[in-house]
């Protein structure tokens, strides 16, 4: 040890202890939440923490917090949950009570909390796995940072149950993947997405609020929203939204901005029957073979849209109806008011309208073109425009 110059003894002594106590606090102070790192160098997470160096961490217990849990303030960081809870709340950790309908009984904590969150600002390359966290106002919020991938590699994966306003938020060129939100009456939005991300196989059920928002260029496939949700999915410009289920979303089933392409979904509605619309393109979208069932409008196309193959069921108002310079081909419009509706300039072939209660196809605005429709039992097959 070095020697104490210039001082006495004593002095010297307790300027020592105060050094090492300083220390100590510190050490302290940065550790919080740590354990000792493990043989395959991931640090352990035991409680609440701020992650300020990229690596690999891993939770070891169930963590119960009455405050934000774990900020991460760097690039570069991967958090396995290990199959453990994050939780918000005084309560132990068990499986939530149960309201009569089959929802969860919660609370809602008063300010803002976080369960995992970007706390200084944008960062990249953050992945967080298989776990729950709930209870919290934002239970996954990484929507300042980038390339970030949230994704279940387990049966439960991470299932943001007992949901607040927003359960999961990430930034642009991000995953989300095989998540589950559930059982959340105040949830503005089940899961948030910029641009370029790809939400994939996850579901959404017994929620309020919106199902999915994704910015521009995002691909939405495989996922299932199901019951209470206002409205189901919200896709910004030029995305791919597929092979997903839509069920008793009264309000608006998928929404598809301008240059978008609406595949092979599947929307239906039992609950408030016949209000809100199925499928809504804007401008030169594509929106094809889709199943639409007992919406107030089925389909509505923007100027442009290419609607074609589409089954269409039980419409209030309107089966599809079209925009200027549409092409509207080989869809199957049945039960509905108004089967077909069309815009200016439009180009309608090889569709069949059959059942509905007013016209089968019925032209709306300057005249186009129609060719090898066929009908059957329609109020009137044909309404404002020859054949």
């Amino acid at each position: 040890m070095k020697r104490c110059t210039g001082l006495e003894p004593s002095t010297c002594v307790r300027a020592i202890l105060l050094a090492g106590l300083v220390f100590g606090l510190l050490l302290t102070q940065v550790r919080v939440g740590y354990a000792a790192a493990l043989p395959d160098g991931r640090i352990p997470i035991t409680g609440p923490v701020q992650i300020t160096t990229p690596g690999s961490y891993v939770l070891t217990q169930n963590i119960l917090t009455e405050s934000n849990c774990i900020a991460i303030n760097t690039d570069d960081v991967t958090i396995n949950l290990n199959g453990y809870r994050i939780k918000y709340g005084r309560n132990q950790i068990t499986d939530l009570p149960r309201r009569p309908d089959g929802g969860s009984v919660d609370s809602t904590p008063g300010p803002r909390s976080y369960g995992i969150w970007d706390g200084s600002g944008a960062h990249r390359n953050i992945v967080i796995f298989d776990g729950t966290v709930e209870g919290f106002t934002d239970n996954i919020d990484l929507g300042h940072s980038s390339n970030v991938r949230v994704e279940n590699i387990s049966a439960e994966g991470i299932a943001a149950r007992m949901n607040r306003p927003h359960p999961i938020t990430v930034g642009d060129a991000s995953i989300i993947r095989s998540c589950r939100v559930e059982d959340g009456q105040a949830v503005e939005t089940a899961i948030r997405a910029g641009s370029d991300c790809q939400v994939l196989d996850n579901v959404v059920a017994r929620t309020a609020g919106i199902g999915m928002i994704v910015g521009n260029g995002c691909r939405i496939a495989g996922n299932q929203i199901m019951s209470e949700a206002e409205d189901g999915i919200h896709g910004g410009r030029s995305c791919i939204i597929e092979h997903n289920v839509v069920v008793d979303v009264p309000d608006l089933g998928i929404v598809a901005s301008d240059g978008s392409s609406v595949l092979h979904n599947v929307v239906t509605c039992t609950v408030g029957r016949r209000s809100g619309t199925g499928v809504s393109g804007g401008m030169f979208c594509q929106i094809r073979d889709n199943t639409v069932t007992e919406f107030r409008e089925g389909i509505l196309g923007g100027d442009g849209a290419a609607v074609s193959d589409n089954a269409v069921n039980g419409s209030g108002f309107v089966g599809i109806s079209v925009s200027a310079r549409a092409m509207v081909s080989r869809n199957i419009v049945t039960a509905s008011n108004i089967g077909i509706q069309l815009g200016d300039f439009y180009v309608a072939d090889q569709n069949h309208c059959t059942g509905n209660l007013s016209y089968g196809i019925q032209c709306a605005g300057r005249p186009g073109t129609l060719r090898d429709n066929t009908f059957g039992q329609n109020g009137a097959d044909v309404g404002g425009c020859s054949r």
